[in-house]
């Protein structure tokens, strides 16, 4: 069994990097990151690219020109399928050995993977932990398209089939990691979830609690959208005018959100005015009375 995992800010990098030679690229990682050294993936070569590397085994994979895609009208298209989802439900009954599947890397395609795996049988102990990395199915399935430029992420069939092609080679390089004695992490690389939601502005709303919002418009209309989590609490204002709606967004703020005002009676015996037109006390102030309004 590997021993706990104990992160202590030791650092980590990505996958790839800006090198031609995996050995080359190995003495970096191991210079920079020796206690969670990673196998390096070089997109200098097309077929390293994040989406390429872990197209292998997906049903229906061709290449044209250079250019890999999905022929989902091949004729042999729904034999590979079937094949792949026997291989599948083999490895999920553990009637398969994951190792020697179809579903594991190959030097042809990772060679930094094998470059890492021959340095880390070669050392007389373990490393803090290892990591290695795979595409998220986000990413690889906008990525990748069929024969008619369109991503698979909209064939609910190839998407499936991506899916578990994805977590089963995860699950390879999980597999033929530890067997080095040491934790194992695999980053799910999402690239293209960098924008999402990024848009949301959050500022100080009402009672000073937080403001989520957004807005949008095109010529002729306008919309915005405004969420007060704390008072649990939202505002949607969609309009036939692209101008800026801070008369009517301030209205309903209003209307939700009525101002708190504290009123209260003070007794100003014992105070007096100094020569400085300044009020100083005499003896303790005190309140007479209060109400909160709002």
């Amino acid at each position: 069994m590997a021993p706990k995992f104990i992160p202590d800010s030791h650092p980590l990098l990505i996958g790839s990097l800006p090198l031609s030679d995996h050995q080359e690229a190995l003495q970096w990682i191991l210079t920079h990151t020796p206690d969670i050294p990673l196998w390096g993936q070089l997109p200098i070569f097309p077929h390293e690219g994040m989406v390429p590397q872990f197209l292998p085994g997906l049903p229906g994979a061709s290449e044209c020109d250079g250019l890999s895609f999905v022929d989902t009208e091949a004729a042999s298209f729904d034999d590979e399928m079937l094949t792949f989802f026997e291989r599948y439900l083999a490895l999920m009954a553990g009637d398969a050995d994951l190792a020697t599947s179809a579903f594991a890397l190959t030097p042809d395609i990772a060679g930094g993977f094998f470059a890492l795996q021959a340095h880390l049988r070669s050392l007389d102990g373990p490393p803090l932990a290892v990591k290695g990395q795979i595409t998220g199915p986000i990413t690889f399935c906008t990525g990748v398209k069929d024969q008619e430029g369109r991503a698979i992420f909209y064939n609910d069939q190839v998407r499936e089939a991506a899916i578990k092609l994805l977590a089963l080679k995860a699950a390879w390089q999980t597999q033929a990691l530890g067997e080095h004695g040491c934790p194992v992490i695999v980053f799910i690389d999402e690239p293209a979830l960098a924008g999402y939601a990024c848009g949301w502005l959050v500022t100080t709303g009402p009672g000073g609690h937080p403001k989520i919002h957004h807005s949008g418009a095109v010529a002729g209309y306008g919309a915005w959208f405004i969420r007060h989590p704390v008072e649990d609490r939202t505002v949607i204002l969609l309009t036939n005018d692209a101008g800026k709606p801070g008369p009517v967004l301030a209205a309903l703020e209003r209307a939700l959100f009525p101002d708190s005002r504290v009123r209260l009676w003070l007794d100003w015996t014992g105070m007096k005015l100094t020569r400085f037109r300044a009020l100083e006390r005499t003896r303790g102030v005190k309140v007479q009375g209060g109400t909160v309004e709002g």
